[in-house]
């Protein structure tokens, strides 16, 4: 469940009980904290910062982003993470490009501030709330839109209260265009004196439907009143603001810190779900936005990026029928797993209930019941149950269903609750031939694929060609929506597995294909002769 605003103000309290009293000048402001500043930015952006830190902070060290280990980020109390995606008015880095010699799995739980486009490029390769993809814009003006007194979370209080009279200021036209209705003026806050220099980032805010996330905070931006400026994802905060730390102002400087203590404070809080989609909600929302705009005779295919499965004919001549037609399919869509557009489950309806519903988990069990290999409930137990085992599913669901919730944001899928998300789920391995003398189970989450050897006595398998012998291979199918690395052979490799072995794969989803789905080929041979290569495959 997501905490409350007391509950927060207590943890955060808690965790800063050893805090000096606010104070009323920048200078005077100081956590008693340990911190690892990575930056690839300018000499000029990085040193101002370092300076700032060294005024406000017990300890802070600088290193560059290709120097983080899980093992030095974990000796410090919190990691900030910065940098500039920008020189001048140009672009010298695209988001993309943002890499860190690190996993998700490797921080969980521990504390990390990531600020502004190069946070939001970090949380979009880590799957976290302020994910850029379809959501994120590097358009972030240097001004905080205060909520009302009584909605703002604790961050606004403590350790340092921010407590400043706002500007009333009035809102971008872009709101009105994403976000009808909403507020046409904004109180806000300076966090920078100057405008000048690149823009801060937002993202959208449907990832408050994820338990373990948190917004915070947005800003004056060119989307929408709707997008976060600042937020927290388990122990992880995205501090969307960008600029020269000489020219925070008052405010900016104590946001900025509270910010560090917020981290801090959710020491321990682990990731539990990605943001992988968006709300079903946008078929209806694109559609009604987007028809106006399109001549009916190209209406379809203008939206075939929209919904993979295709708008029926009737919506498409006559678009005030589209609520209605929505509401009637509703619970049988779900997002691609490319993360581009949507699809209604042909298979879902055949089922009978809503894939959100509580009804489909027990038509499940109840179908898994009667027969365990029921081929429909197995489909659909691998596409919206990932943590279910394919061993005595029904079971499992029975005694599981009371943890489990469905999110649309998190991928379309029924999850349990308090678990991370980098916990590994079953895949299913078909394809091995009977009486072969190699048993293979795998499991996967977001980063990678672990598939387990066992070889019968006497057999082996090279992972090197051995003359007319196959090596050992994995691969992604044509059609899975991630792509591989190398796998990573067990330690002291010597060309032959035998006996049990395992197999790290690094996976990553890309912008095309659907589900995850590997290849797993080798030739299993004895001292006297080699089977034919086999291959098995691997998916949900």
């Amino acid at each position: 469940m997501k905490h409350t605003a007391a509950m927060l103000a207590f943890l955060i309290a808690a965790a800063c009980a050893l805090l000096p009293a606010a104070a009323p000048a920048g200078d005077d402001l100081h956590l008693p904290l340990r911190l690892l500043y990575a930056s690839d930015s300018s000499p000029a952006y990085s040193a101002g910062w370092m300076d700032f830190l060294a005024q406000h902070v017990k300890e802070v060290r600088a290193v560059a982003p290709s120097e983080l280990t899980p093992e030095l980020v974990r000796a410090w109390d919190v990691l900030v993470i910065d940098g500039e995606l920008m020189a001048g008015s140009e672009y010298r880095l695209d988001p993309k490009d943002v890499h860190l010699p690190l996993r998700l799995s490797d921080l969980q739980g521990h504390p990390v501030l990531l600020v502004g486009g190069v946070g939001g490029a970090v949380s979009t390769r880590w799957r976290l709330a302020g994910s850029w993809g379809l959501w994120g814009c590097h358009c972030l003006k240097p001004w905080l839109v205060l909520p009302a007194p009584a909605e703002r979370p604790a961050l606004f209080s403590a350790p340092f209260p921010i407590e400043f009279e706002p500007e009333r200021r009035t809102a971008p036209a872009s709101y009105a265009e994403h976000d009808p209705g909403g507020p046409t003026e904004l109180d806000a806050v300076r966090i920078f004196h100057s405008d000048a220099g690149e823009p801060g980032y937002v993202t959208r805010g449907d990832f408050r439907e994820l338990p373990d996330a948190e917004w915070i905070a947005s800003g004056i931006n060119s989307k929408s009143a709707g997008h976060a400026a600042v937020l927290r994802h388990g122990s992880f905060v995205l501090w969307g603001f960008h600029g020269q730390a000489a020219d925070l102002t008052d405010a900016g400087a104590r946001l900025y810190l509270n910010a560090l203590a917020c981290a801090h404070a959710h020491a321990g809080a682990k990731v539990e779900n990605l943001r992988l989609s968006a709300p079903r909600e946008e078929v209806l929302a694109n559609f009604q936005r987007l028809a106006p705009q399109i001549p009916t005779a190209e209406l379809a295919s203008h939206l075939d990026w929209l919904l993979a499965t295709g708008f029926p004919d009737g919506v498409i001549q006559d678009p005030a029928t589209a609520p209605a037609w929505f509401a009637s399919v509703r619970g049988h869509l779900r997002g691609l797993d490319a993360g581009l557009g949507y699809e209604e489950d042909r298979d879902c309806a055949a089922l009978g209930a809503d894939n959100d519903s509580p009804e489909f988990l027990d038509e499940l069990a109840q179908r898994l019941r009667q027969d365990p290999a029921d081929a429909l409930a197995r489909t659909l137990l691998g596409r919206y149950v990932p943590a279910a085992p394919p061993d005595q599913p029904a079971e499992w669901l029975s005694a599981h269903s009371g943890q489990l919730f469905f999110t649309d944001v998190g991928g379309f899928v029924w999850k349990l609750r308090g678990e991370p998300a980098d916990a590994l789920h079953p895949l299913r391995v078909e394809g091995l031939a009977a009486g072969c003398p190699v048993s293979v189970r795998a499991s996967a989450n977001e980063e990678e694929a672990v598939i387990e050897l066992e070889l019968r006595v006497g057999w082996h398998v090279a992972t090197r060609a051995e003359g007319a012998v196959a090596a050992l291979a994995v691969t992604a199918a044509p059609e899975s929506v991630y792509v591989i690395k190398e796998a990573a052979l067990p330690a002291g490799d010597t060309g032959r597995l035998s006996g049990r072995a395992t197999l790290r794969v690094p996976i990553e989803r890309s912008y095309k294909g659907q589900g995850l789905v590997l290849r797993l080929t080798f030739q299993a041979c004895d001292r006297d002769s080699c089977r034919p290569v086999e291959t098995a495959r691997i998916g949900r």
